[in-house]
């Protein structure tokens, strides 16, 4: 980079205006402890600040304006500097059901491919194993191919 070049960057960046602050605007509803915020799309409100919207003081002095008793804005740098994480209960339990399912598939998908049979054969004869004997035989022998398989992994 020549002389040139460097006199240009820092003048040009001498030059330009600092940036103005971004707002959230908070709805004055509650979830709990978490405020609501408006949502960037501003359609509907959001307890997630990534999905908050943020604009300029002038427009979200003007939102707050317009609704006094339901709106206050605040600036991103003070919320962000005291946001904290959470996690959505409702998000939570999706995932352990997720996994949970793909947990209780693991064993059969790994005893089928152990057998060479296919996942539905290895349901059927579990199913069709009703002497209490062959079942108690064939869980014990389940039992120790899981093992077996869960050592491996």
């Amino acid at each position: 980079m020549d002389s040139v070049d460097v006199y240009l960057m820092e003048h040009h960046q001498a030059t330009l205006p600092p940036p103005k602050p971004l707002f959230y605007i908070q709805n004055r509803g509650f979830c709990g402890d978490c405020l609501r915020w408006w949502k960037a799309d501003r359609c509907g409100y959001t307890l997630n600040l990534d999905q908050a919207w943020k604009g300029p003081q002038e427009e979200a002095a003007e939102i707050c304006r317009s609704r006094p008793q339901e709106d206050i804005a605040w600036p991103v740098l003070l919320i962000d500097s005291v946001a904290a994480r959470h996690v959505n209960n409702e998000t939570l339990k999706a995932k352990l059901q997720e996994e949970k399912r793909s947990d209780d598939q693991q064993p059969i998908e790994a005893l089928a491919r152990l057998l060479g049979w296919g996942e539905k054969d290895v349901r059927r004869t579990i199913r069709a194993s009703t002497q209490s004997d062959i079942r108690k035989e064939f869980r014990a022998r389940l039992e120790d191919v899981l093992n077996l398989l869960r050592e491996r992994i």
